[in-house]
């Protein structure tokens, strides 16, 4: 604010997702956009943002309490890879499951495309947490997938949030503009 003034937001998203309503927010200021009139936008676009990742390993949701040891164990015995977004509410939820690593990128474009499907335009966020080769990977077969992306974003998790859910993370966002 050019008061100086400090707003709270909370995007009921992943760092992906509350990394492109900053740079929303960043646009409209820079056009000369108050904070009354960047808010509603704000809210608007977070309604149309899918956020979506898989962790390589049930180890850290369980620590943290997001999942039990015997769903831990039995999932990590068949090699369960979730893919996890987020309710309404911000909350984790379970999005889909796939059995190996080698699943989790098919999967992660077909969750992303089944989004797209009615809407024109969008923006698209990928990012990894110690897993930059699939994310070069990843990166490459979405540009291919989604061409029409107004902004394709690439980025890496910080330790903050690999200490909750762990190395090995690769997530996707896709904002809609319409």
């Amino acid at each position: 604010d050019v008061d100086g003034k400090i707003y709270t937001y909370d995007s009921n998203l992943l760092c992906m997702g509350t990394g492109l309503l900053v740079i929303k927010a960043g646009e409209l200021a820079s056009e000369g956009k108050s904070v009354d009139e960047i808010l509603p936008v704000l809210d608007e676009l977070k309604e149309k943002a899918f956020v979506i990742f898989s962790v390589d390993t049930l180890e850290y949701l369980q620590k943290g309490g997001r999942i039990g040891k015997i769903t831990a164990l039995a999932g990590t015995m068949l090699n369960i890879k979730p893919l996890i977004g987020f309710s309404e509410d911000g909350q984790l939820i379970s999005v889909a499951k796939v059995r190996g690593r080698k699943a989790v990128q098919p999967k992660l474009i077909e969750l992303l495309q089944i989004k797209q499907v009615e809407n024109k335009r969008y923006n698209i966020a990928i990012a990894n947490g110690g897993a930059p080769k699939e994310m070069a990977e990843l990166a490459k077969k979405i540009r291919d997938e989604f061409p029409e992306a107004k902004h394709f974003w690439e980025g890496e998790m910080d330790a903050t949030l690999s200490t909750y859910i762990g190395s090995g993370v690769l997530g996707a966002c896709i904002q809609f503009l319409d």
